[in-house]
C-alpha cells in the first residue's frame, strides 16, 4: 500500500532524521547534487538565489512505506536575473520548463538510487514558479527547510487509518478511473493481439489498429488529467495534500491505475517505434520529444551565456 494511506509511525523515518532534524548525511547531498546540476546548466552563483525544501509524504509519519524523497526548488528571481542577466527578457514560465526539464533530464537520474543511511530513495526535483522564497504558498502537507535547516511545515498526525479522512464520493469518483483504466487496457490488449493475427494493411489489421490507436490517446489522456491535475492542488486556492485532485493521484497509484494506462502508453509507443523503423528506418521524434530535446541544450546558450 502506498504511503498516502499507510498507518502512520510514531517517529520519522531515522535514515533521514534524528528525531525531528534533517541529517547533516542528507541535507548536505541534497543541496550539493541541485547546485552542481544547475551549475553545470550555465546558471551562475545558484548558491546566491537557490531555497531547496523538502515536502510529500517521506518526511511525514507515513513513511514507512515511502522511498520517493520531493524536493521543491524556489528561486529568488531578483537575485536569480542579477546573476545571470541572459534571462532579462525570458519568461518566467519559459526559464521554469527549461529548468525542470533539464531537471528531469540530467538530475533525476543521478538521484534515483540515492541512499541515506543504508535506505535507497529516488529523489526528484521540482521547480514551481508559484514558489519564490514561500513555500506555503503550495500549501504543503509538510515541508522542511534544507538551506536553513529547520521545519516551515511540521507533519501532522493522522488517525491509524488516513482514509477515514476522505469522503466516501471520492473514493467512488477514483473507482471510476480504475474501471476507465480496466476497459482501455483490455480493448488495448485484445485489438494488439488482433493486429498480430492478420495481414498488415488488410481490413482487420487496419481496424485493429485503429483500435489501439484510439485505445493509446484514451490512456494519455486520462493519465494526463490524473497526473496534471494533481498540480491544481498545490496552487494558490489549492489544498494541498487533503486535495480531491492530490487525492486522485494516489489512489491511482494504489489502485495499478497509474501503472496501467502507463503500461498502454510504453508498449503503444513501442509499437510505434518499431513501425517508424520499419518504414523510416529510425524512430520519428514526437513534436514533444522534440522541443525537450531543444530545452536539454545548455540553458542559457540562446540567450548568450
Amino acid at each position: 500500500m502506498v504511503s498516502y494511506f499507510s498507518s502512520p509511525s510514531d517517529h520519522l523515518d531515522p535514515a533521514l532524521f534524528d528525531e525531528d532534524k534533517l541529517k547533516d548525511s542528507v541535507r548536505t547531498p541534497l543541496i550539493s547534487a541541485v547546485s552542481e546540476t544547475l551549475h553545470k546548466a550555465g546558471l551562475n552563483h545558484p548558491d546566491t538565489w537557490l531555497l531547496i525544501w523538502l515536502t510529500g509524504s517521506g518526511i511525514t509519519y507515513q513513511w514507512a512505506d515511502n522511498h520517493d524523497l520531493d524536493v521543491q526548488i524556489g528561486i529568488q528571481y531578483d537575485k536569480f536575473l542579477n546573476a545571470n542577466p541572459q534571462f532579462k527578457w525570458v519568461s518566467i514560465t519559459d526559464v521554469e520548463n527549461r529548468i525542470n526539464n533539464y531537471l528531469r533530464t540530467f538530475l533525476w537520474p543521478k538521484m534515483e538510487n540515492a541512499t541515506f543511511d543504508g535506505k535507497q530513495f529516488t529523489v526528484t526535483y521540482f521547480w514551481n514558479s508559484y514558489v519564490e522564497s514561500d513555500i506555503m504558498l503550495i500549501n504543503p502537507y509538510a515541508a522542511y527547510d534544507i538551506m536553513k535547516d529547520n521545519w516551515v511545515q511540521k507533519p501532522p498526525s493522522v488517525p491509524s487509518d488516513p482514509k477515514t479522512l476522505y469522503p466516501e464520493a471520492w473514493f467512488g469518483a477514483a473507482s471510476d478511473d480504475e474501471h476507465s483504466s480496466v476497459r482501455i487496457s483490455s480493448v488495448y490488449s485484445d485489438a494488439s493481439r488482433e493486429l498480430a493475427a492478420y495481414a498488415p494493411g488488410s481490413p482487420n489489421y487496419v481496424n485493429a489498429q485503429s483500435r489501439m490507436n484510439l485505445m493509446a490517446a484514451q490512456a494519455q489522456s486520462l493519465y494526463d488529467d490524473i497526473h496534471k491535475g494533481r498540480q491544481q492542488a498545490f496552487v494558490p486556492g489549492g489544498k494541498g495534500y487533503f486535495d480531491w485532485h492530490n487525492f486522485r493521484w494516489q489512489q491511482s497509484k494504489e489502485s495499478g491505475t497509474k501503472d496501467r494506462l502507463k503500461g498502454v502508453i510504453h508498449v503503444h509507443d513501442q509499437v510505434k517505434r518499431a513501425q517508424d523503423v520499419a518504414l523510416y528506418g529510425k524512430p520519428i521524434a514526437s513534436a514533444q520529444e522534440a522541443l525537450e530535446d531543444a530545452m536539454n541544450l545548455r540553458l542559457g546558450r540562446r540567450y548568450g551565456s
